[in-house]
Order: structure tokens, then C-alpha cells, then sequence
């Protein structure tokens, strides 16, 4: 199939969702390329307010010169004649399954589909919905437009022609394509959630331990580590919180369908969180929902007790832990200045250095959560998941913004620091 022909004519699914709005936006500019009257743009979604907004929203960012040949419907059937077919409805298997069923049975027998998903094996969509070689995953990172990554996930039934195809695709939509093994989590949330199911039994673990001794200053504790200490641009529970505790739950109890392991991805703690009408992510207007953490803004004013059933302010947390956690970095050497540093590989290879001098808890607590992320990397790779320790880094620092990989040799001496007299 010849790529500019086939973009003649492009379906979105779930357009004027949060993520599906983004995709067309990139496929807007992308088709506007081909010129002329060929290009046709099928943005569909079952709500007409959505498709409202969704006009909105593309002319906000500058595509109204790219609206004209772009229709928009409510009807499935306008993407009966599209070539390539970018579905971005809810993730959720079961919605999934009924929009590429129904998709299949209106498109032409030689249309190639897209399915956007974070955690859903391809392999099980593909065969529901009867597409076997004819789907592929790609996970875009939010907001598309903006996230330079891009995972791309073919299943067992793909053919090199379609990968080669798709992976060309997503260097055309400006992206840095990283291929993963067709595996619950991919690569990204692969590793991310394991990092949040470690932070969880971290924070039981140091709950009962003197220095901090409770819950909230736990979870508040580690999140400044792995922040500060670990020179990202937000700790854990923060992350978790955007992505939203209700998304990460559902991720969870994927890899725990279809990875398995008794106990291994454990739901328990965020199931109890969102029973107590907890759920994280953004409000509409972009601000943060309440979630392990409470927000003034974009700051972090107080901390979920578990135990309490209650926010505790972050002020009351401070005070009985600050001897024990501090310092976790030096002036000027957060993750917002190392990020403009042209030279940030060698001063980040200086401040873990300097951290692995420290004797506190916390740099301990950075030391322990850096080994942990390494090794979860270190198994994904092993695991065949990620094809390379490269691919690991690159998915990890665009698609999470970290200055560096779980396996970068810059921390490898902080994880690992040569003993005194050894040679």
C-alpha cells in the first residue's frame, strides 16, 4: 500500500477524546501534506458536544487552514471508504473489541487499523474482533501532539510489510518509534507500574519504621525521593496521581489477566482509594484531582493516611521527618535545571557521586528504588519486551521526561558504589 495514498483517506475513532483529539491534530497536519482536494479526514465520535469541542480544540492549535477537508460525524459509516484507521475509544477491552468489530465489518478488506493502547495485548484485540494481521498497536503518550514518544506494537500476525508500513507511519507523525514486544504494559507502563507497586510496598515497609512512622509520611517521604533524589520531574505517587489512580488500577488488573502471577500486579491498595471516591487524574479545566496527594495548584498541600481515612498536611509530615530524609540535592540541582544543562550527563554523574556519600535515610531510600528500577528495565529486556537497554532508556526519558534511563550508566555507581580499598 502506497503510504500517500493511503492517507488520502483517514478514520479517527474517539476523536474528540483526550486522546484521540491529539492523534487528529497529528493526522490533520500529516494529510494536509498531500495537498490538493484527495485528503479526506474522518474525525468520529458518538458525541456531537465532543465534536464541538473538538473543532474547538484544532483551531485553537492552528489547524483551521487544515479543516477543510476534514469532516466530522457521529456515524461509524464515514469511515467506510478510509485506508487507515486510528481507533482512540476508552481503554476498556470490551469497548475495544465492539469498535474494531464494527469498524471491520464497514472498512474495506484492505484497510490497516490502529488501535491507541497503553497495556491491552494486540494479539487478544485483533483475534476478537476478527483482524488478525490487520491491527497494530500504537501507544501515544499524552498530549500526542507534544510527547515525542512513540511505542509501536505489532503481534505475532503482523506481517514485516505492516510494521515497516506502521513504523514509517509514526516517523511521519514526528515521532521516536520504539517497538514492543506484544506483552501486557508494554515497555512503558511495564516499567511504570512495577515502579508504583514497589513504591506501595516501600511505603508499607517504612510506615512502621521509627523515623516516620506513619503512612502519609511514607507515601510523601518516597515521593520527594524519587523526585528529588532521582532528578525527575515528579515523584511516584505524584505521577500516579496524574496519570490517574482509576487508570493505573485498570493497567494493573490487565498485566494481571493476561501476565499473571498470583498477587503479582495487587489492586488492592488503589481499589481502596477509589472506593473512598479517590481517582486522581485532571478535571476538565486541567487541574489535578485529589489523590495520595491533595493539590493547592500544581503544589502538593497535604497526604491520603490510609490508616486515618484522612489528608494530613504536608507541614505536620515535614516536620517529623525532616532530620531524617534531607539532603537530596544540592542548589541548582533539580530536575528543571539539569534539564536546560547542556553538560546535565556530567553533573548528574556528580550528584549521584555526591548522594552516594550521604548517610540518611533518604539517600538510602533513592539507592534502594534505583536498584529496583534498574532491575525492573533489566527484566524487560530479558524478558524480550524491549529489544535493547537503549530501548528501554529512550521510552523512559521521552515518554516520562526522566534526564536519564533506569539503566544509564550514570547511576550505576550510586546502585552499586565500589567499596573503599577495593580494586
Amino acid at each position: 500500500m502506497n503510504l500517500d495514498d493511503a492517507l488520502a483517506d483517514v478514520a479517527v475513532i474517539g476523536a474528540a477524546g483526550k486522546m484521540g483529539r491529539g492523534i487528529a491534530l497529528l493526522l490533520a497536519k500529516l494529510t494536509a501534506e498531500i495537498g490538493g482536494d484527495r485528503r479526506h479526514l474522518h474525525l468520529i465520535d458518538t458525541r456531537t458536544d465532543g465534536l464541538d469541542d473538538l473543532q474547538r480544540y484544532l483551531t485553537r492549535f492552528g489547524a483551521e487552514a487544515l479543516l477543510a477537508n476534514v469532516d466530522m460525524s457521529t456515524d461509524f459509516a464515514a469511515a467506510a471508504g478510509s485506508r487507515l484507521i486510528f481507533e482512540a475509544v476508552p481503554e476498556v477491552e470490551a469497548i475495544k473489541i465492539e469498535t474494531l468489530t464494527r469498524l471491520r465489518q464497514i472498512a474495506a478488506a484492505d484497510a490497516i487499523f490502529f488501535t491507541n493502547t497503553s497495556s491491552l495485548p494486540i494479539a487478544a484485540l485483533e483475534i476478537a474482533a476478527g483482524l488478525e494481521g490487520r491491527l497494530i498497536g500504537f501507544h501515544f503518550y499524552n498530549p500526542p501532539p507534544v510527547q515525542e514518544l512513540l511505542e509501536l506494537i505489532p503481534s505475532a500476525a503482523s506481517s514485516p510489510d505492516l510494521i515497516d508500513f506502521a513504523r514509517t507511519i509514526g516517523q511521519r507523525l514526528g515521532k521516536r518509534v520504539v517497538p514492543s514486544k506484544d506483552v501486557a504494559g508494554f515497555i512503558g507502563n511495564g516499567h511504570f507500574v512495577r515502579e508504583g507497586l514497589h513504591a506501595v510496598a516501600e511505603a508499607r515497609r517504612l510506615a512502621g519504621s521509627p523515623s516516620l512512622g506513619s503512612w502519609a509520611a511514607a507515601v510523601w517521604g518516597i515521593n520527594r525521593v524519587t523526585e528529588e533524589a532521582l532528578l525527575r520531574p515528579m515523584g511516584i505517587f505524584q505521577v500516579i496521581d496524574y496519570a490517574g489512580i482509576d487508570i493505573v488500577a485498570a493497567i494493573l488488573t490487565v498485566m494481571q489477566r493476561y501476565i499473571g502471577g498470583e498477587g503479582a500486579f495487587d489492586t488492592a491498595l488503589f481499589d481502596s482509594l477509589l472506593e473512598a471516591g479517590i481517582s486522581g487524574g485532571q478535571a476538565p479545566d486541567g487541574s489535578q484531582r485529589q489523590g495520595f496527594f491533595q493539590y493547592d495548584g500544581r503544589r502538593i498541600a497535604a497526604v491520603y493516611d490510609i490508616e486515618a481515612a484522612r489528608y494530613v498536611d504536608v507541614a505536620e509530615i515535614r516536620r517529623q521527618s525532616e532530620g531524617t530524609l534531607f539532603p537530596l540535592a544540592r542548589p541548582g540541582e533539580g530536575w528543571k535545571e539539569l534539564r536546560a544543562d547542556a553538560n546535565a550527563v556530567v553533573t548528574m554523574s556528580d550528584h549521584f557521586a555526591w548522594l552516594g556519600g550521604l548517610d540518611h535515610q533518604g539517600a538510602a531510600i533513592a539507592r534502594s528504588f534505583a536498584a529496583a528500577s534498574m532491575a525492573i528495565a533489566a527484566q524487560l529486556v530479558a524478558d524480550g519486551i524491549a529489544a535493547s537497554d537503549a530501548d528501554v532508556d529512550t521510552v523512559i526519558t521521552k515518554g516520562f521526561a526522566h534526564l536519564y534511563g533506569p539503566l544509564d550508566p550514570c547511576v550505576r555507581p550510586f546502585i552499586s558504589p565500589t567499596k573503599k580499598g577495593s580494586e
